[in-house]
């Protein structure tokens, strides 16, 4: 992207839909696969719904809160109110009434755009507490007849007979828009305190969508799959703006579950992801492997080792060799071409983001044919500070530092950047600001080190890290991803502050552990508190610990564990919007089975939760 190119993200719209026109620019979800909107038909409809604000009094400086999951509707929303002036705050649609409450009351939000009837209703649970809020469009459902409340259809409407009437409006608004303007208020996902606004400028996410540019070849005949939350600055950036300054298509999955029935029918050419995901494929493929007959198990396992190799050698910046080219094509079509498929058989490369890869799960994937490539950033920073990219990979690593960012490691190993992607500030919070960024370095509250090929390596958060009674500093991350590795374990967080040993609280994997033990014949199948309180769960899961931790430190090694019957989950409170794991909420629910590990003598001890 070049310095004459626009230097807002209105500008940026435009330029690309009066470059490619006729190109598509979005696919939407329908029953029987994916309609789709050229970026001509995109632009009008922004210009409408943009004509629609207008109309309806909301102004520039407005705050216009968006609570709804991935759609059409939400990226017409948010473009529209960016050409109008007008501060866009996210809201993740995961959260109860009681948080939303909380982002939109600190926002000073006055609209609201909702997705449906249950949206709308954790809107009404707390309206009287929201004195500065007039306006509620929502997107779908029968709504409430409210007094500011209207559809997004007649919002369009509206806007419609408005934008006959003044045509040039909307360009003429954009026009107005300055890289140093504040566009949108992100809050974080609250994984070590209170959310806070973060206040991002056009500037700022700019910088980082020609980073992304500089590093990635992407043009307007890529396919992206969107099914991040939009609520969330890496799914913002990397799954909607970016797409946009390139051309590129966007498909809206029809929920976050749904993506293994989309991606075949979408057929994406760039998947942006979160671990998480690749963590549950990873899980259903082995699986599958583990429940299939002898011969397709050692299939399966020999064209892994195949593919290792061959992997190996792509590392290492090498073809495969001519003695193992033939067994790699036949490894191709048994195994990794119809694990491909199931991706839609055109995916060029995933992007993860979020949390760390497991290194493990980056070989893996490299194995089967599909690369990907794992970045590092904060809400703070637009979000990416560094990443791996086509030519620079190393697993175990974040990458290498992005264009345009500059990186430094403090003297307590405290990751610090700067650059034109890093924020304006928190939003009325002056003080916290000026601790975050101090003389124009972002302090990141994440620890790391940059290696000697320049790849950027994480070891843990800050806040995270474990201080036993013996003094002894441990970086919980590594070992947590570590045990992560066992097909047995689904989810786990380590405690141990200012304790004399190591312990873990363990989610097991319920499917495969039901599997193993021969407990999928029952009628009812057992629950997973059942399967937690079995006796073999313990016994096996402790094995796998005790076969992982062999090359730690005896300080690192988890002495003792506590099998959970329940998985960690946005809705019971263990997970935030983004899927991090809330330690201190995890420490305060589980405090009773934490307590009983460090009183017990029995190291057998178990409880399911």
């Amino acid at each position: 992207m070049s310095t004459a190119q626009p230097l807002t993200l209105p500008g940026i719209f435009l330029a690309t839909a009066d470059r490619v026109p006729d190109r598509v620019a979005y696919g939407i979800r329908t029953a029987t696969g994916f309609t789709t909107r050229t970026w001509a038909e995109t632009l009008l409809l922004v210009e409408g719904v943009c004509a629609g604000l207008r109309q309806a009094g909301v102004k520039e400086g407005d705050r216009l809160a968006i609570l709804s999951s991935n759609r059409h509707e939400w990226m017409l929303m948010d473009m529209a109110a960016l050409f109008c002036g007008v501060i866009v705050v996210p809201v993740y649609p995961s959260l109860p009434s009681h948080l939303v409450q909380k982002v939109l009351a600190d926002s000073g939000a006055n609209t609201v755009a909702v997705e449906d009837d249950r949206q709308l209703n954790k809107l009404l649970k707390c309206r009287e507490q929201l004195p500065e809020l007039r306006t509620i469009i929502q997107f779908e459902g029968e709504g409430a007849g409210l007094p500011g409340w209207r559809t997004f259809e007649s919002l369009l409407e509206e806007g419609e007979d408005r934008r006959r009437e003044f045509p040039g409006e909307a360009r003429e608004l954009a026009a107005k828009r300055q890289p140093d303007d504040v566009f949108t208020f992100i809050y974080t996902s609250g994984t070590t305190g209170d959310q806070k606004g973060v206040m991002l400028t056009h500037r700022n996410i700019i910088s980082n969508i020609r980073g992304a540019q500089e590093r990635y070849h992407i043009d307007e005949q890529d396919v992206f799959l969107s099914f991040l939350p939009l609520s969330h600055i890496f799914e913002r950036m990397a799954g909607y703006y970016f797409p946009v300054s390139v051309g590129a298509s966007v498909y809206y999955a029809k929920d976050i579950t749904s993506v293994g029935e989309d991606l075949p029918i979408a057929k994406p050419t760039i998947l942006i992801a979160v671990p998480r995901l690749f963590e549950k494929i990873h899980g259903r493929i082995l699986e599958n492997a583990m429940k299939g007959p002898k011969v397709k198990q050692a299939i399966f396992n020999w064209a892994l080792g195949v593919g290792q190799a061959a992997a190996q050698r792509k590392l290492e910046g090498q073809e495969p060799g001519a003695l193992s080219r033939p067994g790699l094509c036949v490894a191709d079509r048994l195994v990794f071409g119809k694990i491909r498929e199931r991706t839609g058989g055109r995916l060029r490369f995933a992007v993860s983001g979020g949390a760390p890869l497991r290194r493990d799960l980056g070989e893996f994937f490299l194995s089967v044919g599909l690369q990907i490539y794992e970045g590092y950033g904060l809400t703070e920073s637009s979000p990416v500070i560094s990443a791996n990219h086509p030519g620079h990979v190393r697993f175990g690593s974040v990458g290498k530092v992005f264009p345009g960012v500059e990186l430094k490691i403090a003297a307590d190993g405290e990751i610090l950047a700067r650059g034109e992607n890093i924020m304006k500030g928190y939003f009325g919070r002056p003080e916290e600001s000026a601790h975050t960024i101090i003389d124009g370095w972002l302090h990141t509250g994440d620890i790391g080190h940059v290696d000697a090929q320049g790849f950027v390596v994480i070891t843990d958060r800050k806040k995270n890290l474990i201080v036993t009674s013996g003094g002894k500093n441990i970086a919980p991350q590594p070992i947590e991803n570590l045990l992560l590795t066992s097909p047995l374990v689904e989810q786990v967080m380590l405690v141990g502050d200012h304790r004399n040993f190591i312990s873990a609280l363990i989610v097991p994997n319920f499917s495969l552990l039901r599997e193993v033990l021969g407990l999928h014949e029952g009628s009812p199948p057992p629950g997973t508190q059942e399967i937690a309180d079995h006796p073999e769960v313990y016994e096996r899961i402790d094995k796998e610990i005790q076969r992982l931790s062999k090359d730690l430190a005896n300080y690192e090694r988890v002495r003792k564990f506590s099998v959970l019957g329940s998985e960690f989950s946005i809705e019971t409170g263990e997970l935030t919007p983004s899927l991090k794991i809330k330690r201190a909420y995890v420490l305060e629910k589980y405090h009773e089975v934490i307590e009983g590990m460090y009183l017990t003598s029995d190291h057998k001890d178990r409880l399911a939760g």
